[in-house]
């Protein structure tokens, strides 16, 4: 039995039905090819290379601490969590009121709290701080926006109660509270840009204490002062580090198969814009790499801005990228600049020596003193703006130095 013939126009159906399931296929294979292809990125990795950017985590010089040293902070951890700071008590709970503030009286309450601690606890604690060396305690190899970070939680609890201690303590115990919460500050690893300003917080708040304690340190041991300023000066480096890390990390996630990483930024979105934003935060890491400290202040407002403005074009997958990565510039910048402004004015007053010059005051004035009664008793930098509200609080950033007559 023979077999009709197609008529020409099912037989035209038929090719062109063909034709549409070979262009779907060709399609999906392009898209498969374009998406796991990295020849985008071997522009950012050539970029990087000429810039001495680091490309992987070994390129970092990281060192992960020997098990002794992850031991000894292990058992601080367990530590940290049975003597928990007086700041740690809600407030609905503590009969003294607000936390400490300066110029404020110590509260009783924080008295009896330290005295109900187990003293053998604490005894422990001091001695793992102190055998744990001054090198920066590593406990990452790498880290991605989903590495958990919980020695965050313990170095600022463990910060506070050190702090507690050194507002409790008498004599020589003052100055060595205060180098004990500077070597925190020197051990804690700021490899991105969350943990630099974590780093930054634990400065603010040691700083914060030897202030309420600089009449007493200043008759027990003035020297400290050197301890000061080698913890503060590495602030901007660490910053300079801190980028690179950031950048591993994006580098990271927009390479990475893993749906755990890059499902939460949409993975067609990443793989269209990665290679424009990885750029442009190549070339904002440059600048900052090529300036000082004090110039690091501008560059953070034209940057913010820049990104700013990028955040507003949802159109285009690059600037998408860009507005997710750059963190808020002129608050990283500012904050770490600020405490190492504190940390030189502080060594200025042990040392007997002239007050450094504000970085936010665009004149290029020293830091400005408050008085009270006659007597200097804090000093004032400006606002970001540079505008001088005549050491407001709130408004300016004053650093408290000695009691109120």
């Amino acid at each position: 039995m023979t077999e009709t013939p197609l008529s020409p126009r099912r037989r035209g159906w038929r090719i062109l039905g063909l034709i549409v399931v070979g262009m779907v296929l060709l399609t999906i294979g392009g898209g498969f090819w374009w998406y796991y292809d990295d020849g985008d990125l071997e522009v950012v990795r050539e970029q990087a290379r000429q810039q001495g950017r680091p490309l992987t985590w070994g390129d970092m010089g990281l060192k992960l601490a020997d098990a002794e040293r992850l031991q000894a902070w292990k058992r601080i951890t367990e530590l940290t969590a049975q003597v928990k700071s007086y700041q740690m008590i809600p407030s609905s709970q503590r009969k003294d009121g607000p936390l400490l503030k300066a110029w404020e009286p110590i509260p009783q309450e924080l008295r009896e709290h330290h005295q109900a601690m187990d003293a053998t606890a604490i005894a422990e604690l001091i001695d793992l701080l102190d055998r744990l060396g001054d090198q920066i305690l590593v406990l990452h190899d790498e880290v991605t926006f989903a590495t958990r970070m919980p020695e965050i939680g313990v170095a600022r609890e463990l910060m506070r109660f050190m702090q507690e201690r050194m507002l409790l303590a008498e004599g020589d115990e003052v100055v060595t509270w205060g180098r004990r919460m500077l070597a925190l500050c020197r051990r804690y690893s700021g490899d991105s840009v969350v943990p630099h300003m974590v780093r930054v917080s634990l400065m603010t708040i040691a700083l914060g204490a030897i202030s309420r304690r600089l009449s007493d340190i200043k008759v027990t041991d003035p020297t400290i002062a050197t301890d000061i300023l080698t913890t503060t000066q590495t602030l901007h480096p660490d910053l300079l580090h801190a980028i690179d890390g950031d950048f591993l990390m994006e580098l990271d996630l927009l390479t990475s198969r893993d749906t755990y990483k890059d499902g939460w930024y949409m993975p067609l979105i990443c793989r269209a814009g990665r290679q424009g934003a990885l750029l442009a935060v190549l070339e904002a890491h440059q600048q900052l790499h090529l300036l000082d400290e004090p110039g690091s202040l501008a560059w953070a407002r034209t940057t913010e801005e820049k990104f700013d403005t990028a955040r507003q074009g949802i159109t285009y997958p690059s600037l998408v990228l860009q507005g997710l990565f750059m963190p808020a510039w002129i608050a990283v910048v500012s904050s770490g600049q600020r405490t190492a402004l504190h940390g030189r004015l502080l060594a200025a007053e042990l040392q007997g020596q002239p007050w450094p010059i504000d970085n936010f005051d665009p004149t290029g004035a020293v830091l400005r003193p408050i008085a009270h009664d006659g007597r200097v008793i804090a000093a004032y930098s400006v606002d970001t703006d540079g505008i001088d509200q005549g050491g407001r609080d709130k408004v300016d950033r004053v650093f408290p130095l000695y009691a109120k007559p």
